[in-house]
Protein backbone atom coordinates (compact mmCIF):
# COMPACT_ATOMS: atom_id res chain seq x y z
CA UNK A 1 0.00 0.00 0.00
CA UNK A 2 2.71 2.61 1.08
CA UNK A 3 4.44 1.70 -2.41
CA UNK A 4 1.48 2.32 -4.46
CA UNK A 5 0.73 5.92 -2.31
CA UNK A 6 4.50 6.79 -3.20
CA UNK A 7 4.10 6.51 -6.44
CA UNK A 8 0.33 8.02 -6.67
CA UNK A 9 2.06 11.43 -5.03
CA UNK A 10 4.30 11.35 -8.04
CA UNK A 11 1.89 11.67 -10.86
CA UNK A 12 0.53 15.26 -11.21
CA UNK A 13 -2.60 15.65 -12.91
CA UNK A 14 -1.69 18.20 -15.72
CA UNK A 15 -5.00 20.31 -15.71
CA UNK A 16 -3.88 20.85 -12.04
CA UNK A 17 -7.33 20.31 -10.79
CA UNK A 18 -7.00 17.59 -8.98
CA UNK A 19 -3.33 15.47 -8.23
CA UNK A 20 -3.98 11.74 -8.64
CA UNK A 21 -3.12 11.38 -4.59
CA UNK A 22 -5.65 13.09 -3.72
CA UNK A 23 -8.42 11.20 -5.91
CA UNK A 24 -6.58 7.96 -4.50
CA UNK A 25 -7.27 9.02 -1.16
CA UNK A 26 -10.24 10.24 -1.50
CA UNK A 27 -11.31 6.98 -3.48
CA UNK A 28 -9.99 5.06 -0.67
CA UNK A 29 -12.17 6.84 1.70
CA UNK A 30 -15.50 6.57 0.24
CA UNK A 31 -14.70 2.95 -0.66
CA UNK A 32 -13.72 2.19 3.61
CA UNK A 33 -16.49 4.78 4.54
CA UNK A 34 -19.20 3.57 2.06
CA UNK A 35 -22.76 3.41 3.44
CA UNK A 36 -24.89 3.11 0.24
CA UNK A 37 -24.10 2.11 -3.20
CA UNK A 38 -23.76 5.85 -4.42
CA UNK A 39 -20.50 5.89 -2.29
CA UNK A 40 -19.11 3.12 -3.54
CA UNK A 41 -19.86 4.26 -7.08
CA UNK A 42 -18.13 7.26 -6.42
CA UNK A 43 -15.05 5.67 -5.27
CA UNK A 44 -15.32 3.78 -8.46
CA UNK A 45 -15.96 6.58 -10.51
CA UNK A 46 -12.23 8.43 -8.85
CA UNK A 47 -10.58 4.82 -9.43
CA UNK A 48 -11.40 4.60 -13.44
CA UNK A 49 -10.32 8.63 -13.41
CA UNK A 50 -6.77 7.65 -12.04
CA UNK A 51 -6.86 4.85 -14.88
CA UNK A 52 -7.78 7.66 -17.59
CA UNK A 53 -4.62 9.73 -16.49
CA UNK A 54 -2.23 6.51 -17.06
CA UNK A 55 -1.94 5.59 -13.90
CA UNK A 56 -2.14 1.96 -13.59
CA UNK A 57 -1.03 -0.12 -10.68
CA UNK A 58 -2.06 -3.47 -9.15
CA UNK A 59 -3.64 -1.33 -5.78
CA UNK A 60 -5.89 0.76 -7.91
CA UNK A 61 -7.02 -2.41 -10.20
CA UNK A 62 -7.34 -4.27 -6.66
CA UNK A 63 -9.81 -1.77 -5.03
CA UNK A 64 -11.75 -0.93 -8.26
CA UNK A 65 -11.99 -4.53 -8.19
CA UNK A 66 -13.12 -5.43 -4.80
CA UNK A 67 -15.52 -1.92 -5.25
CA UNK A 68 -17.71 -3.56 -8.17
CA UNK A 69 -17.49 -6.58 -6.24
CA UNK A 70 -19.43 -5.02 -2.98
CA UNK A 71 -22.01 -2.97 -5.68
CA UNK A 72 -22.35 -6.87 -7.25
CA UNK A 73 -21.24 -6.12 -10.25
CA UNK A 74 -19.29 -9.51 -10.80
CA UNK A 75 -18.06 -8.98 -14.37
CA UNK A 76 -16.49 -5.89 -13.88
CA UNK A 77 -15.18 -7.23 -10.35
CA UNK A 78 -13.77 -10.20 -12.08
CA UNK A 79 -11.83 -8.33 -14.80
CA UNK A 80 -10.21 -5.78 -12.49
CA UNK A 81 -9.27 -8.13 -9.94
CA UNK A 82 -7.46 -10.60 -12.81
CA UNK A 83 -5.88 -7.26 -13.50
CA UNK A 84 -4.52 -5.99 -10.26
CA UNK A 85 -2.92 -9.72 -10.47
CA UNK A 86 -0.81 -8.66 -13.43
CA UNK A 87 0.98 -6.50 -11.20
CA UNK A 88 0.65 -8.56 -8.37
CA UNK A 89 1.71 -11.90 -9.06
CA UNK A 90 1.07 -14.08 -6.12
CA UNK A 91 -0.76 -11.72 -3.98
CA UNK A 92 -2.78 -13.77 -1.85
CA UNK A 93 -5.32 -10.64 -0.88
CA UNK A 94 -5.95 -10.26 -4.64
CA UNK A 95 -5.75 -13.74 -5.77
CA UNK A 96 -8.47 -14.63 -2.74
CA UNK A 97 -10.58 -12.08 -3.50
CA UNK A 98 -10.49 -13.08 -6.85
CA UNK A 99 -11.84 -16.42 -5.82
CA UNK A 100 -14.39 -15.31 -3.99
CA UNK A 101 -15.64 -13.37 -6.96
CA UNK A 102 -15.69 -15.85 -8.95
CA UNK A 103 -17.75 -17.75 -7.12
CA UNK A 104 -20.36 -15.71 -7.61
CA UNK A 105 -20.77 -16.72 -11.53
CA UNK A 106 -23.16 -19.93 -11.65
CA UNK A 107 -22.91 -20.40 -15.45
CA UNK A 108 -22.37 -24.49 -16.18
CA UNK A 109 -21.02 -25.18 -19.83
CA UNK A 110 -21.83 -28.27 -21.37
CA UNK A 111 -18.12 -29.79 -22.92
CA UNK A 112 -18.27 -30.14 -26.65
CA UNK A 113 -16.49 -32.90 -28.19
CA UNK A 114 -15.10 -34.85 -25.39
CA UNK A 115 -15.49 -38.41 -24.81
CA UNK A 116 -15.77 -39.73 -21.36
CA UNK A 117 -13.25 -42.29 -22.37
CA UNK A 118 -10.73 -40.11 -23.89
CA UNK A 119 -11.38 -37.68 -21.08
CA UNK A 120 -10.10 -40.60 -18.79
CA UNK A 121 -8.00 -41.98 -20.66
CA UNK A 122 -5.58 -38.82 -20.89
CA UNK A 123 -6.97 -37.63 -17.19
CA UNK A 124 -3.76 -35.39 -16.59
CA UNK A 125 -4.50 -33.02 -19.45
CA UNK A 126 -8.41 -32.14 -18.61
CA UNK A 127 -7.21 -32.47 -14.71
CA UNK A 128 -4.32 -31.12 -13.81
CA UNK A 129 -3.80 -27.12 -14.79
CA UNK A 130 -1.28 -26.12 -17.29
CA UNK A 131 0.95 -24.86 -14.13
CA UNK A 132 0.81 -28.02 -12.96
CA UNK A 133 1.87 -30.12 -15.77
CA UNK A 134 4.84 -27.84 -16.82
CA UNK A 135 6.24 -27.92 -13.38
CA UNK A 136 5.13 -32.10 -13.42
CA UNK A 137 7.65 -31.97 -16.58
CA UNK A 138 10.56 -29.77 -15.33
CA UNK A 139 10.61 -32.18 -12.10
CA UNK A 140 10.55 -35.20 -14.16
CA UNK A 141 13.16 -34.27 -16.40
CA UNK A 142 15.66 -33.08 -13.92
CA UNK A 143 14.59 -36.30 -11.54
CA UNK A 144 15.24 -38.82 -14.53
CA UNK A 145 19.14 -37.07 -15.47
CA UNK A 146 20.15 -36.85 -11.95
CA UNK A 147 18.75 -40.16 -11.27
CA UNK A 148 21.02 -41.81 -14.57
CA UNK A 149 23.87 -39.67 -13.58
CA UNK A 150 23.71 -41.16 -10.15
CA UNK A 151 23.30 -44.48 -11.55
CA UNK A 152 26.73 -44.84 -12.81
CA UNK A 153 27.94 -44.52 -9.49
CA UNK A 154 25.65 -46.29 -6.92
CA UNK A 155 23.10 -49.35 -8.06
CA UNK A 156 19.53 -48.22 -7.20
CA UNK A 157 16.90 -51.15 -7.01
CA UNK A 158 14.49 -50.57 -9.80
CA UNK A 159 16.67 -48.17 -11.55
CA UNK A 160 15.77 -48.62 -15.36
CA UNK A 161 11.93 -48.75 -13.92
CA UNK A 162 12.12 -45.16 -12.49
CA UNK A 163 13.83 -44.23 -15.45
CA UNK A 164 10.59 -45.65 -17.12
CA UNK A 165 8.59 -43.65 -15.27
CA UNK A 166 10.10 -40.63 -15.24
CA UNK A 167 10.45 -40.54 -18.72
CA UNK A 168 6.87 -41.13 -19.37
CA UNK A 169 5.65 -38.54 -17.16
CA UNK A 170 7.90 -35.97 -18.63
CA UNK A 171 6.70 -37.26 -22.39
CA UNK A 172 3.02 -37.14 -21.31
CA UNK A 173 3.04 -33.56 -19.00
CA UNK A 174 5.34 -32.17 -21.22
CA UNK A 175 3.57 -33.08 -24.36
CA UNK A 176 -0.37 -32.27 -22.77
CA UNK A 177 1.17 -28.78 -21.84
CA UNK A 178 2.85 -27.86 -25.07
CA UNK A 179 -0.13 -29.34 -26.88
CA UNK A 180 -2.48 -26.32 -25.06
CA UNK A 181 0.11 -23.47 -25.47
CA UNK A 182 0.34 -23.78 -28.87
CA UNK A 183 -3.64 -24.68 -29.65
CA UNK A 184 -4.36 -21.09 -27.09
CA UNK A 185 -5.61 -18.35 -29.96
CA UNK A 186 -7.05 -14.76 -28.88
CA UNK A 187 -6.56 -12.55 -25.50
CA UNK A 188 -8.12 -13.46 -22.34
CA UNK A 189 -11.24 -11.37 -21.48
CA UNK A 190 -14.46 -11.47 -19.28
CA UNK A 191 -17.91 -10.61 -20.00
CA UNK A 192 -18.55 -7.80 -18.05
CA UNK A 193 -22.40 -6.94 -18.90
CA UNK A 194 -24.57 -8.58 -16.68
CA UNK A 195 -26.13 -10.61 -18.96
CA UNK A 196 -25.65 -11.41 -23.06
CA UNK A 197 -26.86 -13.63 -25.37
CA UNK A 198 -24.45 -15.50 -27.19
CA UNK A 199 -25.32 -16.37 -30.70
CA UNK A 200 -23.86 -18.18 -33.81
CA UNK A 201 -22.87 -15.20 -35.51
CA UNK A 202 -22.86 -11.93 -35.43
CA UNK A 203 -25.66 -9.81 -35.46
CA UNK A 204 -28.88 -10.34 -33.07
CA UNK A 205 -30.80 -12.40 -35.77
CA UNK A 206 -28.92 -15.10 -35.20
CA UNK A 207 -29.56 -17.96 -32.76
CA UNK A 208 -28.80 -18.26 -29.84
CA UNK A 209 -25.79 -20.31 -28.73
CA UNK A 210 -26.86 -21.76 -24.74
CA UNK A 211 -30.25 -22.29 -23.67
CA UNK A 212 -29.77 -19.44 -21.40
CA UNK A 213 -27.26 -15.83 -21.95
CA UNK A 214 -24.05 -15.80 -19.95
CA UNK A 215 -23.73 -13.86 -17.35
CA UNK A 216 -21.09 -11.57 -15.95
CA UNK A 217 -17.79 -12.99 -14.93
CA UNK A 218 -17.67 -15.67 -17.00
CA UNK A 219 -13.74 -15.79 -18.37
CA UNK A 220 -13.47 -16.15 -21.97
CA UNK A 221 -11.09 -15.87 -25.14
CA UNK A 222 -11.52 -13.61 -27.46
CA UNK A 223 -10.93 -14.97 -30.43
CA UNK A 224 -11.41 -12.29 -33.13
CA UNK A 225 -13.21 -8.79 -33.21
CA UNK A 226 -16.25 -7.72 -36.49
CA UNK A 227 -17.27 -4.89 -36.42
CA UNK A 228 -19.71 -4.05 -33.02
CA UNK A 229 -19.71 -7.72 -32.25
CA UNK A 230 -16.68 -10.50 -30.42
CA UNK A 231 -15.78 -14.16 -31.44
CA UNK A 232 -15.70 -15.91 -28.14
CA UNK A 233 -14.34 -19.08 -26.52
CA UNK A 234 -15.91 -19.97 -23.79
CA UNK A 235 -15.23 -22.60 -20.63
CA UNK A 236 -16.17 -26.50 -22.54
CA UNK A 237 -14.60 -24.96 -26.06
CA UNK A 238 -17.81 -23.75 -27.12
CA UNK A 239 -18.09 -20.61 -29.44
CA UNK A 240 -20.43 -17.70 -29.82
CA UNK A 241 -20.83 -13.75 -30.98
CA UNK A 242 -21.44 -11.33 -28.53
CA UNK A 243 -21.82 -7.51 -28.64
CA UNK A 244 -18.14 -6.01 -28.49
CA UNK A 245 -19.79 -3.75 -25.20
CA UNK A 246 -20.35 -7.09 -23.18
CA UNK A 247 -16.39 -8.56 -22.95
CA UNK A 248 -13.05 -6.41 -22.04
CA UNK A 249 -9.80 -8.16 -22.45
CA UNK A 250 -7.90 -8.39 -19.23
CA UNK A 251 -4.99 -7.09 -20.71
CA UNK A 252 -5.33 -3.31 -19.85
CA UNK A 253 -5.28 -0.83 -22.33
CA UNK A 254 -3.00 2.19 -21.55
Amino acid sequence: MLTALLFLALAQDPSGDLDVHQLFTEANRLFNAARSPEDLRKAVEDYRSILSRGVQNGQIYYNLGSAHLRLREVGPAVLNLRRAILYLPGDPYAQATLEHARKQVLDEFPQKGQANALSALFFWHHGVSYAGRVWAALAANAAFWTLLVLRKAISFPFGRTALGALAIIGLASGGSALVEGLGQRGAEAVIVAPEVEARSGNGAGFEPVFAKPVHGGVEVRLLETRGNWCWLEFPGENRGWVPSSAVEAVAAQS
